[in-house]
């Protein structure tokens, strides 16, 4: 029904109106699945990071990380850092130095590899999903972001991609 009334609305061709819903559909399931796909890569190298640093349980914080890393902001840095912490300080209360190295490099292993992997995957998957350059899709996030809060991070790049074939519409319309 919504949609109806969008499309009553939207002073284009039925043909432009039809390109836009496409793009509106291809930028939205961009998104959900880059997210999904980049979560699920998040979990796995932050099992391996576990694995290599000791931590108990790699295969269960992954699988942790995995479901934090679809939620913005608090991402899988809220696994990752209290492991890395607790490495650190058992390292110190035990004297044990290893364990301490472990911890520094386990936090290493989170902002270098879990971290860049969100912010350098993400925009290459949602861009080639949606066809749109990873560095607007970035953009879009961070504009986003500061426009429409958490929600942006998400809302953005779809707003971006609209904006792109509104864009692309009009430059048509302009040849004739």
């Amino acid at each position: 029904i919504i949609i109806d009334k969008i499309e009553k609305l939207l002073p284009l061709k039925k043909a432009h109106q039809d390109y836009v819903f496409k793009k509106f559909n291809d930028a939205m399931f961009a998104v959900v699945y880059g997210s999904i796909i980049v979560a699920v890569i998040q979990g796995a190298l932050g099992s391996l990071g576990f694995f290599i640093f000791g931590v108990h349980s790699p295969i269960l914080w992954g699988v942790m990380m995995m479901f934090f890393a679809l939620i913005p902001f608090v991402g899988t840095s809220i696994i990752w850092i209290p492991a890395a912490l607790l490495l650190i300080f058992n390292g110190y209360i035990d004297l044990d130095n290893v364990m301490m190295l472990k911890g520094l490099l386990l936090m290493l292993w989170g902002f270098l590899i879990v971290g860049l992997a969100d912010n350098i995957l993400k925009p290459k998957i949602i861009g080639a999903k949606a066809k749109i350059h990873p560095v607007l899709v970035l953009l879009g996030a961070l504009g986003g972001l500061k426009f429409f809060g958490i929600i942006g991070v998400v809302v953005g790049p779809i707003i971006l991609a609209l904006l792109t074939t509104f864009i692309k519409i009009y430059e048509e319309e302009q040849s004739f």
